[in-house]
């Protein structure tokens, strides 16, 4: 009995001391823990410990006091989170036997930033404008200040959509949308133009409505219309029967228009804003006016460089006459005297004189006559004998005209040589005779051509002519 009791006593003993060699006590220290990898919905747990075995540990990982998982791996990624918060959590380490150590840890997920986005206009009207932006996709919230021409209009906003009021007509606006996530930004801009305003109503101011005026000329003016925009008035069109006119200022003239006619009469003024507005129509009848009577030209006088006229009045009823003297069609002057004279003429000419009778309505009636100068007396005595023209290839005085008198040529006073449209004033004087230098080829062919001319001479005060027909001659 006492061998079996020491048996199983030293039995057990054998069986404790095998026990205590398997399994001896398990050290678990060093425990690191760090956070990396961080997203704005994400974040990597990374875990080490040490055990005295080497053997399998297990992690738990809590977050916010909340146990996310355990894990035999010695990294964790943390999914789900929320960008730009502040998250704290705690890891365990757990051995086979138990045993568990901890060490804390805490990060931020990063911020999300704003994506790009487009902005749509609508709504627009002269003072206000509707905007619109693409919505964010984005877990965090982003608020939005809308500047306008670089100056804030509304700052934090949630909506992706605003009405912009007050603004000014026909006028160009930039816009900027500036989207945040706490730091984080970004932008978008675009830009519109607000429509314009019509211009105001407006009057025609001249002529009166059934106002009968002169068809010459027809001034129409018409108030400046009001614009309430950054318009201004690009052209004014007048619409006159069928007609239509253009102008940029707020009045027009018309010139002779039919007479005795009824018109009417309106006007659009067309804005840079592309509005329109317009007067009420009217209608004006135009004068109809006579033409001055008919009257006949009376030559009083005429001598060698004047000529003087008179003429019986022209006369319109209910319309005062002028006359306007013309001479070969060039306009000498204009009077109310019904006679003329015409000074400082040239001799021996023919001229057109007409007188234009025109009343102060423009109308005219006119009459033409034609009169010529006196001409000068010929010498009774003094004569030119002989008139030669000396051909160019002479061998003497080639190319020269010479003229040989009856008298002595110092016996009077000398002008010079007129023929063929010239006047020849030089020339070599000789007791009885008078020769000209060596003539110009287009001068001798008028010379030779014309034939016959004169020489001006004066005598006692008076001026006379000495006629000659030349010869052409060769020496």
């Amino acid at each position: 009995m006492k061998q079996i009791k020491y048996y199983l006593l030293l039995m057990a003993l054998i069986f404790a001391s095998c026990s205590d060699d398997e399994k001896p006590e398990q050290i678990l220290q060093n425990l690191k823990v760090s956070i990396e990898d961080i997203t704005t919905i994400s974040a990597k747990v990374k875990m080490s410990a040490e055990v005295s075995d080497n053997s399998p540990l297990v992690y738990e990982i809590f977050l916010s006091e909340k146990l996310v998982e355990k894990v035999s791996k010695n990294e964790f990624l943390l999914t789900d989170l929320l960008p730009s918060t502040e998250y704290k959590g705690e890891v365990f380490v757990i051995n086979e036997q138990g045993k568990k150590i901890s060490e804390k840890f805490s990060f931020k997920t990063k911020s999300e930033k704003p994506v790009n986005f487009k902005i749509s206009i609508s709504d627009i009207a002269s003072n206000s404008v509707k905007l619109i932006w693409e919505k964010s996709k984005l877990i965090s919230e982003v608020l939005y200040t809308i500047k306008i021409n670089d100056k804030e209009y509304i700052k934090d906003i949630k909506d992706n959509e605003i009405k912009i009021k007050n603004l000014d007509a026909f006028t160009e606006y930039d816009v900027e949308i500036i989207a945040r996530i706490g730091e984080e930004r970004t932008s978008s801009k675009t830009s519109f133009k607000t429509l314009g305003i019509k211009p105001s109503n407006f009057k025609i101011i001249s002529p009166n409505n059934n106002e009968t005026v002169n068809p010459d000329e027809v001034i129409i003016k018409w108030e400046k219309p009001k614009l309430n925009d950054n318009s201004s008035i690009n052209e004014y069109l007048m619409y006159l029967d069928k007609e239509n006119y253009l102008t940029d200022e707020n009045e027009y003239s018309l010139y002779h228009l039919e007479e005795g006619h009824t018109y009417t009469l309106k006007v659009q003024a067309v804005s840079t804003n592309g509005l329109k507005s317009e007067t009420e129509e009217i209608s004006f009848k135009t004068l109809i006016f006579t033409n001055p009577s008919d009257f006949d030209i009376e030559i009083k006088s005429v001598t060698k460089e004047s000529i003087s006229i008179k003429w019986n009045p022209s006369v319109a009823e209910g319309q005062t006459v002028k006359y306007i003297i013309y001479l070969n069609d060039d306009e000498k002057d204009t009077t109310k005297k019904t006679e003329y004279n015409f000074e400082n003429l040239d001799i021996n000419t023919e001229y057109s004189i007409k007188v234009v009778a025109e009343t102060n309505k423009y109308k005219t009636t006119e009459k033409e006559i034609k009169v010529s100068t006196a001409d000068y007396a010929v010498h009774p005595t003094i004569a030119i004998n002989k008139a030669e023209l000396i051909t160019k290839n002479s061998e003497y005085f080639g190319g020269q005209l010479a003229l040989y008198f009856n008298t002595e040529v110092d016996s009077f006073e000398r002008e010079g040589i007129y023929i063929g449209g010239l006047f020849i004033g030089n020339y070599i004087r000789y007791p009885k005779a008078i020769m000209t230098g060596i003539l110009k080829d287009d001068e001798y062919d008028k010379i030779l051509k014309a034939k016959k001319g004169y020489f001006m001479i004066k005598e006692n005060g008076e001026n006379y002519k000495v006629l000659f027909e030349i010869e052409e001659v060769t020496y």
